[in-house]
């Protein structure tokens, strides 16, 4: 094979594996069940666990903390970038109390994954707060 031919065979093999790479992140979608555990500066005992489940899709592939569902704040989800089968976002939260922002990251695995999300109260008064979660799909969306 000519020298030209052979760049070009590479160069359009490497072009295939960036696209597959960025198609093909290793997560299968339906229902999640996510443990979430919490902890807040300045709290002298750990919060337990919350384990729910949400359906998570590639075309939304955050997920939620327990106390983000239901309740009466109010999330925006920013920045939203993929690397291999890692997804980081940034998060901002209102309510009639509050006001949060932070960032997190998941990495997903097939039909598991894990992650974090460290959020900052801004208001009433200022302080941190750490989410760690992991995860496992349990079956179809419904």
């Amino acid at each position: 094979m000519k020298a030209p031919l052979r760049i070009a065979a590479v160069v359009v093999l490497f072009v295939l594996a960036a696209v597959g790479s960025a198609a093909g992140m290793d997560m299968q979608e339906g229902m999640w069940e996510i443990t979430t555990e919490f902890e807040m500066t300045g709290m002298p005992m750990k919060m337990p666990p919350m384990t729910h489940t949400q359906c998570i899709r590639k075309s939304d592939m955050v997920p939620k903390a327990q106390d983000q569902q239901g309740s009466d704040q109010q999330c925006s989800v920013s920045n939203v970038k993929t690397a291999g089968n890692t997804v980081s976002y940034d998060m901002e939260c209102t309510g009639p109390q509050n006001r949060m922002k932070g960032h997190g990251e998941a990495t997903y695995t097939g039909s598991t994954m894990s992650g974090f999300m460290k959020m900052q109260m801004l208001s009433p008064q200022a302080m941190e707060m750490n989410y760690k979660y992991s995860g496992r799909r349990v079956g179809p969306c419904q």
